[in-house]
């Protein structure tokens, strides 16, 4: 008797518990991923890497001294289109604020130091610039400021387009404003074909 009630009759039944089940498991996983990514979007935003890094310049040197080439496209990630430098600036005095919608550059500090801050619209880091064979490379949608610079800085800055005013954003909030309107960033997705996940630029 035992044997007739968990055969047939229950082993559908319990067959069909255990795909509503596992339905239900599959649907609550999937809108805890989904709700779990909305509530840390932001922290998958900060750490993310920010678009920028600092680039170590290969030096030739001997008792002489020390020589560094600049070639674009090879140890520069870009064609170099405008070179301009920075002198004189006064330590009490800040440069910069501004972001670039899409120029990048490479900034070398040939003599002193300058302390940049870096922002992404969703967070910002300080990058202290102090050696001549280190460059530091700012792509674009990304908000600098230069400040502290020390007595007799000298900075050397490759960009990758030629001056254009219309390239510029002055405006801090309209600099969140267009990082919105363009996504801004960096997205990230789950795959769920392989654990993995991946990080695209907006």
């Amino acid at each position: 008797m035992a044997n007739k009630l968990f055969s047939k009759e229950h082993g559908e039944i319990i067959s069909k518990i255990g795909v509503l089940l596992g339905k239900r498991c599959l649907y609550i996983f999937l809108s805890f991923l989904f709700f779990s990514n909305q509530q840390s979007k932001s922290h998958f935003f900060s750490d993310n890497i920010m678009n920028y890094h600092l680039i170590d310049m290969q030096v030739h040197g001997d008792r002489r001294g020390k020589l560094i080439s600049l070639e674009g496209l090879k140890n520069v990630p870009f064609e170099i289109k405008r070179i301009y430098y920075m002198f004189d600036t006064l330590p009490n005095e800040a440069r910069g604020f501004h972001a670039h919608k899409e120029l990048e550059q490479i900034i070398i500090a040939m003599d002193g130091a300058c302390r940049f801050i870096l922002d992404d619209g969703e967070k910002r880091e300080q990058v202290l610039l102090n050696r001549p064979d280190v460059g530091l490379y700012i792509g674009k949608n990304m908000w600098r400021e230069m400040h502290d610079f020390s007595y007799g800085c000298k900075l050397v800055v490759l960009a990758s387009e030629y001056y254009d005013e219309k390239e510029y954003i002055r405006n801090y909030d309209e600099f969140l404003k267009s990082l919105k309107n363009n996504g801004g960033g960096y997205n990230c997705k789950v795959v769920f074909a392989s654990p993995s996940l991946e990080c695209f630029a907006a």
